[in-house]
């Protein structure tokens, strides 16, 4: 367990669980396509890295992020503003200003749920490393908090959805591999034999109202297992 920046974190010796679910639901050449390609960036990328970062460390938002200007990129002086904004951010990733309207929201609605506020409180930047017994991979996880609440400890995940109905979070879960990532930090638990439990805290972005459900991972879900998390 160390506590290091994401940047140091990724550059560090070891796959992650959203490496080997490319191997678990595609084939070994999409994995190795995705080692050797950089990963483009999108829309939903960047709002989910700005979300993490307003919620889960506000004091350091601005330091990586930045509110984009309304302007009309179709005209010349548009681009023309627009350009030169860009080259004033010092390489700061923009976000538009409704998405951090929306982030606003979403903040607001942890900061007044005591469930969500207790569980996103705690240590951020921890990763935790270690070598596959069975095959000696060297793997690794960094869980978005590791809170402490009622004198239990918690490994946390956020995740931000687009519904909150039933049997959403089911499909997500199947989607992008949330029930391998769960594993994964079991696994890493029970070889510190560190008393901790997995959640999710599972955050609809949009529409309004920004609803939120806590989902707890069952207690036997192992890496090595592919069931998945039951709602609490």
């Amino acid at each position: 367990m160390e506590k290091i920046s994401n940047s140091e974190y990724r550059k560090r010796e070891g796959v992650s669980r959203s490496e080997l679910n490319v191997l678990l639901t595609k084939t070994p050449m999409h994995f190795l396509y995705e080692q050797m390609t950089p990963k483009e960036d999108t829309p939903s990328l960047l709002f989910g890295r700005a979300v993490h970062k307003a919620i889960l460390e506000p004091e350091s938002f601005f330091d990586e992020f930045v509110v984009g200007i309304t302007v009309d990129k179709r005209t010349k002086e548009g681009k023309e503003k627009w350009q030169s904004f860009v080259d004033s951010v010092n390489g700061r990733d923009i976000i538009t200003p409704e998405d951090f309207e929306k982030i606003k929201g979403m903040k607001n609605a942890i900061n007044h749920d005591f469930l969500a506020s207790a569980f996103l409180t705690g240590e951020h930047e921890l990763s935790f490393f270690w070598t596959d017994e069975v095959t000696g991979e060297k793997c690794k996880v960094r869980p978005d908090c590791v809170a402490v609440v009622d004198g239990r400890k918690w490994l946390v995940d956020y995740k931000t959805t687009d519904s909150c109905a039933d049997g959403a979070f089911e499909r997500s879960v199947r989607k992008y591999g949330y029930k391998f990532q769960s594993g994964m930090y079991r696994e890493d638990i029970s070889r510190t034999h560190l008393k901790m439990s997995a959640s999710y805290l599972w955050h609809k972005k949009r529409p309004l109202p920004m609803h939120l459900e806590f989902i707890s991972v069952r207690k036997n879900l192992s890496m090595r297992d592919m069931t998945y998390s039951e709602k609490q």
